[in-house]
């Protein structure tokens, strides 16, 4: 029950939350289901019980399925395992607290997959303080079929991200560039601009799918 793997993104397995719950009971006691005739015998009288025991918690979870598909109120586990259901993206550090947005906001999320805001809503606030999104945008329309040889020559997609972040620490950096990396379309190239307190900025040219580079220190050069 674990997430699909991927670019930047690690999955680890999650280990199931279902267990014997002390003085959880059996709702359906096996002593009363079995003829009277047996019912009576001691031995069963001491090993039906133990039975019941084991039976409770499956009994528990099917009694409260619904509840198990609702990311608000599912076990940490279940909510993992209902992303893969939505194709949910989550980085495999997330919280318990994030992992519920993101899955619960799946299918909206979906929708807008690939957007600046998109992009904004996923890093704001859980990873960066504020964020600019510099995108060009633009499209190419006719209203009559045309030779695409004849088509004009455009530039390459780019987007300029201008961020703080909540902590200067390098691994933060480098977390960053993988969660934009996913998040950016392949085929657009990005610039990451981490701005700093003191209005210093590093500035970080990446080409989707590249491997993240090492952080660099503090430059003097300021975005606009």
């Amino acid at each position: 029950m674990n997430q699909p793997p991927l670019p930047g993104v690690v999955a680890t397995p999650q280990k199931s939350e279902r267990r014997l719950i002390p003085g959880l009971t059996n709702p359906f006691p096996l002593i009363d289901q079995v003829p009277a005739l047996f019912a009576e015998d001691p031995f069963l009288q001491r090993m039906l019980p133990a039975l019941d025991e084991v039976l409770a918690p499956i009994v528990s979870v099917l009694d409260c399925f619904d509840s198990y598909l609702d990311p608000h109120i599912a076990p940490p586990d279940m909510v993992r395992y209902l992303g893969t259901w939505l194709l949910a993206f989550y980085p495999m550090e997330a919280n318990e607290e994030t992992l519920r947005f993101l899955v619960s906001t799946a299918v909206a999320r979906a929708r807008w997959r690939g957007t600046a805001e998109a992009l904004r809503e996923y890093l704001v606030p859980r990873e960066v303080k504020w964020v600019r999104i510099d995108d060009p945008g633009g499209t190419f329309v006719s209203n009559v079929a045309t030779d695409p040889q004849r088509w004009p020559q455009t530039p390459e997609p780019r987007v300029t991200i201008t961020c703080e972040l909540w902590t200067d620490e390098p691994v933060a950096q480098a977390r960053l560039n993988r969660l934009v990396r996913v998040l950016i379309p392949a085929h657009v190239y990005y610039e990451l601009r981490i701005q700093r307190p003191d209005t210093e900025s590093t500035t970080t040219p990446l080409l989707q799918g590249e491997s993240a580079p090492s952080v660099s220190p503090p430059s003097t050069e300021t975005s606009s």
